[in-house]
């Protein structure tokens, strides 16, 4: 599975209904935020990740990661 569906997968379980907006400007790097279904946005991870930094991770951490960077 490749990294945009391993960072949407775990951001729909830990927040159902919620929406994966990835940044096309971010260039090699990633950089994405969290809306939730009212428009709401939860979050921006910051900084920028590289995609091979995000395939090493496990998915424990990228959860991990992804609340974190949604305040929980």
């Amino acid at each position: 599975m490749d990294y945009k569906s391993r960072i949407i997968k775990i951001a729909e379980e830990e927040f159902p209904g919620s929406t994966v907006v990835f940044d096309p400007e971010a260039g090699t790097m990633i950089r994405f935020r969290i809306d939730a279904t009212s428009g709401q946005i939860l979050s921006r991870a910051f900084p920028h990740y590289h995609p091979s930094e995000i395939d090493d991770w496990s998915d424990e951490k990228l959860r991990a990661v992804i609340r974190t960077t949604c305040g929980f």
